[in-house]
């Protein structure tokens, strides 16, 4: 395809006549519909398949699921030098998951940006001393982070600073809110964690997809895959798609092949009608014998002398 594209865009052919460049307008179109549809069954092939078994992998879910790590380092990883470098040049003083989008920024940072939203939901903390955890951000909280549900107001009835960390309503080993001066902070208190804090403890971050609550490449592409569940009748699909392509010429087994399925929908639509229209109802054998009997019968008008394997399946007289 590609070199029948770079022969239509060739300089040789923009002399053409009016018939010659409908031709080539044709042929560039037919072209753009084999690659939609190569492109359009290639996601549905490898979506029904078992992608470990084919060894395939999409690439641009790869590429997120390796920048999520990055997140990750960023957020609850060690220090090292490129997230300390981060923190002081794009940070600054402001919280990952508040942080804006700026007009000018690299490529690599405005797609970790996006991809936050990915992110917050599949990290939860576990309190200990409450020192790491931001107290308005970060998800510990039952109902997820606190300002991703409730307004920046219960900031301010808190009385508590924006950037301040789980720590702050943390005494000792159990939980401290400040007075509520509003039916907002009343709801988040209600909705604490069931477990009590433990300030000889530090807190802990848990990568959820990852059954051990450390973050792995394979758990957050399982994350972003979208789910598919293996329909019970794909094999019946693909015995129509089969029937449709090699079922082809008048040759007698072909022909009792097109008969068995024709006389199989007739008799199931059939039988599909009279329960639903008429209130009737027949068993699946008697459903089954009557279109062996239909085949057979039908079977029975072909010359079959020079095909005995039908005539014994069939059980009919292949003179």
């Amino acid at each position: 395809m590609d070199r029948v594209s770079g022969r239509l865009a060739s300089w040789l052919n923009r002399g053409l006549s009016y018939a010659g460049r409908l031709q080539q307008a044709f042929c560039r179109e037919e072209l753009k519909a084999i690659a939609r549809v190569q492109r359009y069954t290639g996601q549905i092939f490898v979506s029904l398949r078992k992608r470990e078994d084919l060894g395939i992998k999409d690439l641009s879910s790869w590429n997120k699921a390796l920048m999520i790590r990055h997140i990750w380092i960023l957020s609850y990883g060690t220090n090292n030098l490129w997230s300390s470098w981060i923190k002081a040049y794009h940070l600054k003083d402001s919280n990952l998951w508040e942080a804006k989008t700026p007009c000018t920024c690299s490529w690599n940072w405005r797609k970790y940006l996006h991809l936050r939203p990915l992110v917050r939901p599949l990290i939860q903390h576990y309190i200990g001393n409450g020192s790491s955890p931001s107290l308005w951000f970060d998800n510990w909280h039952l109902d997820g982070p606190l300002l991703s549900k409730w307004s920046r107001r219960v900031v301010y009835d808190s009385g508590l600073p924006i950037h301040a960390t789980v720590s702050s309503i943390v005494h000792g080993d159990s939980w401290s809110w400040p007075a509520a001066m509003s039916i907002d902070l009343l709801e988040i208190r209600s909705r604490m964690p069931s477990y009590n804090p433990n300030s000889n403890v530090n807190d802990r971050a848990r990568w959820l997809p990852s059954s051990n609550g450390s973050y792995s490449a394979s758990s957050a592409l399982a994350s972003l895959r979208t789910p598919y569940q293996f329909i019970s009748w794909f094999k019946l699909n693909a015995f129509i798609d089969k029937a449709s392509t090699h079922w082809r010429g008048n040759s007698p087994a072909i022909v009792a092949n097109k008969l068995c399925l024709g006389v199989a929908v007739y008799h199931i639509w059939r039988e599909r009608n009279c329960r639903i229209f008429e209130g009737t109802q027949k068993t699946s054998l008697v459903v089954a014998r009557s279109i062996i009997d239909t085949i057979r019968c039908q079977l029975s008008s072909f010359n079959l002398k020079n095909h005995p394997i039908i005539a014994l399946n069939w059980n009919v007289n292949s003179s």
